[in-house]
């Protein structure tokens, strides 16, 4: 048969865009005639199976410990073995297995894992800026919140002044005023005298 580019009877196969219809044919030819035919083993669907219990369990052992970027470093690397196995497996022994599967089930455990990560961050980021805001200036909320680990009994040793005031008539002046105006005037006083 003819092989010529300029004849258009090229196809696209998978291994080529422009194959020639004619090899397309002998390949089909030779594969019936020497039984070498593609088979997807009984074994297949066991190695399915594991394939996305150890791929699942691997990321979600492995992510729990990692950064973001070393995490998806990881999940890369595993997604890479894994075609890498089904690839050879397949052009040497002419095996052919699932690879959607299994690299499905890596992907939901990495996007799971990722968005639960997320979440329970932004929730302690939560936690610490209520818990703290009412007594402490944004800027340390902050930085607590940037470095949860500062947050730790014992302290930090620092030099200091400080300056201790009295409101003369505080007690009787608390009395008359509701908490609101209250506020508004020690916001006042504590930003003049600060």
């Amino acid at each position: 048969g003819a092989a010529a580019t300029g004849i258009y009877d090229t196809r696209t196969t998978p291994f080529s865009p422009l194959h020639p219809g004619v090899e397309i044919h002998a390949n089909v030819m030779d594969t019936l005639i020497s039984g070498r035919f593609i088979a997807r083993p009984g074994w297949s669907e066991v190695y399915d199976v594991l394939a996305i219990a150890v791929l699942s369990t691997v990321a979600g052992l492995g992510l729990w410990r990692l950064s973001a970027v070393p995490s998806l470093l990881f999940v890369g690397a595993l997604f890479t073995a894994h075609v890498f196995v089904a690839r050879e497996l397949f052009v040497r022994f002419g095996v052919w297995l699932n690879v959607v599967y299994p690299l499905l089930a890596l992907t939901a455990t990495y996007l799971s894992i990722t968005v639960y990560e997320f979440v329970s961050e932004q929730r302690e980021r939560r936690r610490l800026r209520n818990a703290f805001g009412q007594y402490v200036s944004p800027v340390v909320v902050e930085a607590i919140v940037k470095d949860p680990a500062r947050l730790q009994l014992g302290g930090d040793e620092k030099e200091l002044s400080v300056l201790f005031s009295d409101l003369q008539g505080f007690t009787a002046f608390s009395a008359r005023y509701t908490p609101q105006q209250m506020i508004e005037l020690l916001s006042e006083y504590y930003a003049r005298m600060t």
